[in-house]
Parts: C-alpha cells; sequence; structure tokens
C-alpha cells in the first residue's frame, strides 16, 4: 500500500479524525484543538524520482498544475535530499486535505 490514501479512502478518513478527536476532546474534558480551524495552509507532497531526467518532467508538470516545485535539502534523514510541491490553500481543517490529496493523486498518477 502507497504512502498516500486512496481516493475512497478520504471521506470516512476525514470523518473518523473529526469522530475521534471530539470523542476525546469531551472523554479528557479537553479545551484543546478543535475542528473549525480555518484560515491559509501550506502544504507539501514530497515525490520520488527514478533519474535525473524526471526532474525537469516534475518542475514541468507541478507548473501545469498550480503548484511550486522544490528541492531541499535536510541537515540528516535516510533521504537527505528531496523533490516536493509547495503550495497555500485557504479553507478549514480537515476540509483542506480533500485539495491536498487531490494533488498528491495527480503526481501519483503522473509517475511521481
Amino acid at each position: 500500500k502507497g504512502l498516500i490514501l486512496e481516493p475512497n479512502e478520504l471521506d470516512s478518513y476525514i470523518e473518523n479524525l473529526k469522530n475521534n478527536v471530539l470523542t476525546n476532546k469531551i472523554k479528557y474534558n479537553s479545551n484543546g484543538y478543535d475542528f473549525d480551524v480555518k484560515g491559509a495552509f501550506e502544504f507539501h507532497v514530497t515525490v520520488r524520482i527514478k533519474n535525473k531526467e524526471d526532474i525537469d518532467l516534475f518542475v514541468n508538470y507541478c507548473k501545469e498544475i498550480g503548484v511550486k516545485p522544490i528541492f531541499i535539502t535536510l541537515p540528516y534523514g535516510q533521504e537527505i535530499q528531496q523533490l516536493m510541491t509547495s503550495k497555500y490553500i485557504t479553507g478549514t481543517y480537515p476540509e483542506v486535505l480533500k485539495p491536498v490529496y487531490s494533488y498528491a493523486y495527480k503526481l501519483r498518477n503522473k509517475g511521481f
């Protein structure tokens, strides 16, 4: 199984997320995190490429679908150099997961 939810799993995942957070909030009498967080969210989708030639394909496809391509180098980790997207979207959490996943599906379906 891949690292992203399948399209048919996303709505139930969001609903489960909402229900469990609300249940735990009531159970522990917590005034913590709510699901009415609205605003601008920045998201990233990290991809793997097979060879250096795919970098240009990735950059061009990012432009086509309206996300910014980013190349980062981390100070440590298993994969310290990573290609990813960046984009700001507005909305309410966790509903903003839907457009995030739509970009992830597009990237996956294009082979990234």
